[in-house]
């Protein structure tokens, strides 16, 4: 929280893992979600409130929360999403049990709703409706009274309404104001450039501003997370850094150890693109460069080609590319659920990847309101590269199954469950899963194999990264005791990046570190910023 008359912002306690912040109308709460709940607390401080339940989409452990969005009207009515892949719900400030609000469109193929906000009149709100297919994505007109919905522009983020009778939104990383009437709920003119190179996120559909009922916009601009990379020793000891800084969401080491696949954050518009880094050269090149999103790159056993997760169609789906850049991005596996891809055998015969199917959705025992509580897993599945390439679950349950990889000969993986109640490392043999084996004790993340299969690696919930041991006869298979190398220097371990990878040897480990450089994260405030715009 900070003043605008104060240099300095003091964190809230009790808000730890909290995002999607949005104030009470009157000023005097702040809502907020954290720990699979929607919660509300004073900004003047005090114990958070919990209003109801917003279960997180599971992502191999216990995610903070991912609700995308809230706003609350004068009559006590929050309209929220509680996860990424929902529609919007509504229920009492005081709490009680929330009820869905509206309905995904199915021929536009919409998968969310999400980022509302009420106009004046406290019945209408603006929403943002996600589409698998972008010239579906769109600001829509809700109400309170009615389901029905009402198309009012295409758009690539979120809506606000701004006093006296504006729409502010993002277009192409300029915050524009449309013109709107409060009476006739519509445009009233063309869209009038604010200010430039406003911060977004593409991914989330999101954008960083604000505005008062007095006239004060807020904005953000500038890079939030930039990283670099740097190679550490087993002890801890920093060896040197290389390539650019950037904002790095994963990366993974070629093969052969001379190249690294870079997923990077656009820091204008917040979009996810797959740069390659020349480990010899330092030289990082761009390989890809389409207007949608691709990340998490894996290498082929060879090193000649990359597939990646590609959001083409308006959902994470598998695509593949040959390693030069040659080429375009070829479709390998289209489905109506977002699969992101794990890992390649060594062998060349298999990808594993997860899949997040809402159709696998598990509702809680003990919810009062199951169609809120529903959590869509992740599940492992393997796609064979011979043959009719028909992906098969490998490993499904009521937890999730995420981040797994191949044992360098190619008998068992290792992959995260929250099983437990907190994300673990298991172990279980491949191709047939016959029995898994928890590795870590203390919980865990991101397992990753040495080369010669004789150690894994994996991350604590302290960052501290962990070594086990392991042999691998014919006759008998042994697994040490995790021993800690070192703690990573990165603020935090968190469920939506990788955070590391591991030189053949085992000897040498490449981190994402925070750059002291490039981290210029601003907000800009302006007074009266509706002058600019009459003129």
């Amino acid at each position: 929280m900070r003043p605008l008359d104060a240099l300095e912002a003091q964190p809230l306690a009790g808000s730890e893992g909290a995002i999607s912040p949005f104030w009470s109308p009157d000023s005097r709460f702040i809502g907020f979600f954290a720990e699979g709940k929607l919660k509300k607390v004073e900004p003047s401080g005090g114990v958070p409130q919990t209003v109801c339940d917003a279960a997180p989409i599971a992502s191999g452990g216990s995610a903070p929360g991912n609700g995308r969005g809230g706003t609350w009207n004068r009559d006590g009515t929050i309209v929220f999403v509680p996860n990424p892949l929902t529609v919007l719900h509504r229920v009492s400030a005081a709490g009680g049990q929330p009820e869905p609000l509206t309905v995904l469109d199915d021929a536009r193929q919409e998968n969310s709703h999400r980022w509302p906000n009420f106009l004046p009149d406290g019945r209408h709100f603006l929403f943002f409706a996600r589409s698998r297919q972008r010239e579906n994505r769109a600001i829509y007109l809700g109400s309170l009274d009615s389901k029905a919905t009402r198309r009012l522009m295409p758009a690539d983020s979120n809506a606000i309404f701004a006093p006296p009778g504006y729409l502010l939104f993002l277009r192409e990383g300029t915050l524009v104001a449309l013109p709107f009437s409060e009476k006739s709920l519509q445009g009233t003119g063309e869209p009038i450039r604010v200010a430039e190179k406003v911060r977004g996120v593409d991914s989330q559909a999101a954008a960083s501003f604000d505005a008062s009922e007095t006239g004060v916009l807020a904005y953000g601009s500038g890079s939030t997370a930039n990283h670099q990379l740097a190679w550490f020793s087993r002890e801890g000891k920093r060896l040197g850094s290389i390539g650019p800084g950037g904002s790095y969401l994963a990366f993974r080491l070629s093969p052969d150890q001379k190249r690294v696949a870079l997923d990077a954050l656009d820091p204008e518009v917040g979009g996810r693109e797959i740069w390659l880094l020349d480990l010899g050269r330092d030289v990082a090149s761009r390989f890809t460069s389409e207007p949608w999103q691709q990340g998490l790159p894996i290498w082929s056993p060879n090193g000649d080609r990359l597939v990646f997760a590609s959001d083409e169609r308006g959902i994470f789906n598998l695509s593949e590319r040959a390693a030069s850049g040659v080429g375009k991005e070829e479709p390998l596996l289209e489905s109506s659920s977002a699969d992101l891809p794990s890992d390649w055998s060594s062998d060349g015969r298999y990808i594993l990847f997860e899949r997040i199917d809402a159709g696998t959705a598990s509702t809680s025992k003990t919810s009062r309101d199951s169609s809120l509580l529903w959590q869509a897993r992740r599940g492992l599945w393997v796609m064979p590269l011979s043959g009719e390439r028909k992906p098969q679950p490998l490993l499904q349950s009521p937890f999730s199954q995420s981040q797994a990889r191949f044992s360098p000969d190619g008998r068992r993986i290792a992959y995260v469950s929250n099983e437990s109640g907190r994300s673990e490392i298991y172990l279980e043999p491949f191709p047939v899963p016959t029995g898994k084996m928890r590795i870590s004790t203390q919980g865990g993340a991101e397992p990753v194999w040495r080369r010669d299969g004789k150690e894994l690696f994996y991350l604590a919930p302290d960052r501290r990264l962990m070594a086990v041991s392991m042999m691998a006869e014919p006759s008998r298979f042994e697994v040490g005791r995790p021993q800690p190398l070192f703690q990573i220097p990165h603020e935090q371990v968190s469920s939506t990046r990788h955070h590391y990878d591991v030189a053949a040897d085992g000897q040498r480990f490449l981190l994402a570190t925070i750059a002291e450089e490039g981290f210029s994260p601003t907000i800009t405030v302006v007074l009266n910023w509706t002058a600019a715009v009459k003129k």
